[in-house]
């Protein structure tokens, strides 16, 4: 296979032009904060075609790169201590604004007063994603590399991947656990009132519900919808009103338990190096951060879509509307909401909508639209031929499993339904897991992603339900397709198509 001069790190689903605008300035010389979180990637490419969706391509040099510079900044107990608090004051942020955004009477505010309240999560959306973005997995890759080569010298190949998995496994709860936890817990207080019955107005009606769907709607938010809305929760509600739930709130109690034994056995047991054991916990630690962060960043991402359908309802312009103002650059908006001097045509919109590139190159901004879009992508990303049928990935968790193949991909719009129709059992591969797919997760067999490190969603939560899991393969949604019988062996990382 041909090496390409870019590597397809991550989809998405852009909501439009504006958006892949934010991603791309933050990895440009704009950014304020990439020296302060250590974000070193700044030539990168944000590429939409409406009928492929959104890739996300990294330079390979800069991957590399960012491997050696992640190991020296995570490693160091001062940098690593900056960087945590820094993290997480930027969580706290997002929820102060997030909190008091849906507390106001934001749909009263004038266009400029909710222009200004736009910028504000914008900034506040760009401070957690580059330290979301500054530790991303090409970030542990060396770390990955030392704590596994200090594994294969002292430790017999049978054990090695278990102990791995042991030491860097999170022994406390993620955002992801905890909503979990709070939601049972509400279920299990209105079950405990004998005879109640809940209709749908009175599940709608009910303070604690609505407060925890208002406190975690962003959780499950991806790009393009927001599948954990009062519908998710009803029939979430309906489904979960059946079960033992002393025995499910049990079980997470005991994850953070059971994470925490297993690791102090293993520590009793072998004398392992101080170095290992603290890379270890760092990678646990990130783990857990990363997930709070992406939470962080979606209650931002939530808050602006409100904001943005609503001045789309407000016809500021004979060319804004719900379905364009996503298309209008931030200086374009900024000009017009403010009264200054605005020029755009509609073929320009027109030629956003069918395709898009943001092209970073070395901090700066280039955009291109349309045809040129296309082109200059073309010239930089050439196409592969993937025609194997066998391919290999990272071990995340072990296990091995035979199922039919079910693939989710942030582009498409029925991906609610879509969970639904899955079969217990079914392989679930992606180009990434996120909290939205839990559904599927819990019902999967098996997970196999493109993309993802040991501190990747997929990685933690596969540990955590103890499913067969294969990350990083970086081709898995190129070779496989819906319905594909396919052997994941998680226990030697390799992923083959079988014959029906």
């Amino acid at each position: 296979m041909k090496q390409l001069k870019f590597q397809k790190t991550w989809e998405a689903h852009a909501m439009g032009a504006l958006w892949g605008e934010m991603v791309a300035k933050n990895f440009s010389l704009k950014n304020p904060y990439r020296n302060i979180a250590g974000l070193k990637e700044k030539n990168v490419l944000f590429y939409f075609d409406k009928d492929l969706g959104t890739q996300f391509y990294n330079r390979l040099d800069e991957l590399k790169n960012s491997s050696i510079f992640g190991y020296k900044k995570f490693s160091d107990k001062k940098n690593f201590s900056r960087y945590l608090n820094l993290s997480k004051k930027s969580i706290v942020n997002c929820d102060k604004l997030y909190i008091n955004f849906l507390n106001s009477d934001w749909q009263k505010w004038d266009d400029v007063k909710l222009w200004k309240e736009f910028k504000k999560h914008v900034y506040a959306f760009n401070y957690i994603y580059t330290f979301y973005h500054a530790c991303q997995p090409q970030y542990f890759e060396k770390i990955e590399d030392t704590i596994n080569k200090y594994l294969e010298k002292n430790f017999e190949q049978n054990k090695i991947l278990k102990i791995y998995n042991i030491l860097t496994t999170p022994d406390n709860f993620n955002c992801i656990r905890i909503e979990e936890f709070e939601w049972l817990s509400i279920v299990k207080s209105i079950k405990n009132l004998k005879s109640y019955k809940l209709s749908k107005e009175d599940f709608l009606n009910k303070k604690k519900i609505k407060n925890h769907i208002n406190k975690y709607i962003a959780l499950g938010t991806v790009e393009a919808n927001t599948p954990w809305d009062y519908k998710f929760y009803w029939k979430r509600f309906n489904k979960d009103f059946k079960k033992n739930l002393n025995k499910k709130i049990q079980k997470i109690k005991n994850t953070k338990k059971i994470a925490f034994q297993n690791k102090l056995k293993i520590l009793k047991k072998y004398n392992i190096d101080k170095k290992i054991i603290d890379l270890s916990n760092k990678v646990s630690a990130i783990g857990i951060l990363r997930l709070d962060m992406r939470f962080g960043w979606t209650k931002l991402g939530y808050t602006t879509q409100l904001m943005f359908t609503e001045l789309g309802k407000r016809k500021i312009h004979e060319l804004i509307n719900e379905n364009t103002i996503w298309d209008i650059k931030f200086d374009e908006l900024d000009k017009l909401i403010l009264k200054k001097n605005f020029k755009l045509t509609k073929r320009e919109i027109l030629n956003r909508k069918n395709a898009f590139l943001y092209n970073v190159q070395n901090g700066k901004i280039n955009f291109y639209e349309g045809i040129a879009a296309k082109k200059i992508k073309n010239k930089l990303i050439l196409n592969e031929n993937y025609n194997l049928k066998e391919f290999k990935g990272s071990i995340a968790c072990v296990g091995r499993v035979i199922g039919r193949v079910i693939k989710f991909s942030w582009t498409e719009p029925n991906l609610i339904k879509k969970m639904e129709r899955m079969k217990k059992g079914d392989i679930l591969v992606a180009g990434q897991t996120r909290p939205t797919l839990m559904t599927a997760i819990h019902k999967a067999g098996a997970i196999v992603t493109d993309e993802g490190g040991i501190i990747s969603h997929a990685a933690i939560i596969s540990r955590e339900l103890k499913k067969p899991c294969i990350i990083g393969t970086k081709i898995a949604t190129k070779i496989l397709k819906d319905g594909d019988l396919v052997e994941v062996d998680a226990n030697n990382g390799i992923v083959k198509i079988l014959k029906d």
